[in-house]
């Protein structure tokens, strides 16, 4: 049986409802990276303040590199938690040139 929500959209915050109650949240938010415009992000949290998922809406990273961040393999190491430390809960991508 299919749930119902409804939403409801404040600035770049989209709220999920479910029989009135709150389901979770839906952030779009703008990181920078290494390429000169901002990653696009779409970030999902839980009433329950876990992260349910994050989603590359927008990217000009480095193919090869930067592009890493856009695989399930990085992107999954958030779902279920939050907050995170860089370099304690959350790797990095990174890449060095001489």
């Amino acid at each position: 049986m299919l749930k119902r929500f409804n939403f409801k959209q404040s600035g770049n915050q989209l709220e999920g409802y479910a029989a009135g109650e709150p389901v979770g949240w839906v952030y779009v938010v703008k990181a920078k990276g290494y390429a000169s415009d901002p990653m696009t992000l779409a970030v999902g949290i839980t009433a329950g303040g876990e992260v349910a998922g994050v989603e590359v809406m927008a990217s000009g990273e480095t193919p090869g590199v930067g592009d890493r961040t856009e695989t399930e393999e990085f992107l999954g190491q958030f779902r279920g938690g939050g907050p995170f430390a860089l370099g304690e809960d959350a790797d990095a991508v990174t890449g060095a040139t001489y």
